[in-house]
Order: C-alpha cells, then structure tokens, then sequence
C-alpha cells in the first residue's frame, strides 16, 4: 500500500503543479476517466504489481551480541509469518533487539517458534523500537537475555 500511496501523493502533487492560474486548491471536482491526463492513470498491471511487491515485502529486525547494540550484530530479513532460527552467532546470546519500523515480532526461547509454556510467557513481544539491553527487560516471564532462539514478525499495519 505504501507503493501505491506514494504513487497518488506523486500525481496529486503533479496535477497541483499542473492547475492552470486562477485556479482553486482544497476544491474537489468530480472528473470522469477519461478527463484524467494519461500520465496520471494506473493500469490494473501496476496495480497488481505493487500489491504482489507489498505481499513480498521482507520484515527486519537488528540484532546485537552485547548490550546497547554492542558488536557482533547482524539485520535479518524474513517474510510475514516466516520462523527464524539463528546461526551460532546469535543463537542464545542476543542482548539487544531492533525491529525495524512497522514490524511486529515474536521472540521464543526455544527452537522452530514454539512457545513451550504460554502460561509462564515463554516469549517476548516487540515492535519498533526494540529494546537495548534485554539484562534489563522486566515483563512477564523470564528475563529475555541471552535466550532468544527462534522468532517470526508480522507488519504492524
């Protein structure tokens, strides 16, 4: 959608830029299809492109080894829904969690995005901005540092 917002705020701006002298902005004007100037119309191909590139687009989240994204840290990409488990790197031992602006995500402190015990809050929940230094993390269940093993995000919107 954001493609195609873009899109609109583009052409809006242009036809604005295009009023001839004299003539009113804030005033809405009905206009039939074929008033439009074709350098403003969107063909159902673009917009079935834009809505497949929305439908791939990739959710990120950075992650850090040390607090206060502290080094070694790594940008990990995935689809919607998508479990993520981590290499040796990262896995078990990530102390600072960003997920990038409009992601939601779910971090599990075990294997394949399993919540072992939902009762007792066997994940964490995070959206942008993330956190720093999860050592300082106080929410339900257990402190989350150091143990995150697997996660999967969602967009926020």
């Amino acid at each position: 959608m954001q493609l195609f917002s873009a899109l609109t705020a583009f052409a809006a701006f242009n036809l604005a830029l295009a009023l001839p002298s004299g003539a009113e902005t804030g005033v809405v004007t009905q206009v039939t299809t074929d008033e439009i100037p074709a350098a403003y119309k969107i063909s159902n191909e673009t917009l079935i492109a834009t809505r497949n590139l929305e439908e791939r687009a990739s959710l990120g989240v950075y992650f850090c080894v040390n607090a206060n994204w502290g080094s070694p840290c790594q940008h990990i990409t995935s689809q919607p829904n998508q479990c993520i488990g981590f290499d040796s790197t990262l896995d078990g031992r990530i102390s600072s969690i960003g997920p990038d602006q409009g992601t939601y995500c779910r971090f599990f402190y075990s294997y394949n995005c399993i919540d072992s015990s939902p009762s007792n809050c066997e994940h964490l929940d995070l959206q942008y901005p993330g956190f720093a230094d999860l050592s300082k993390f106080s929410g339900c269940g257990p402190n989350p540092n150091d143990r995150i093993h697997s996660y999967f995000c969602v967009p926020t919107s």
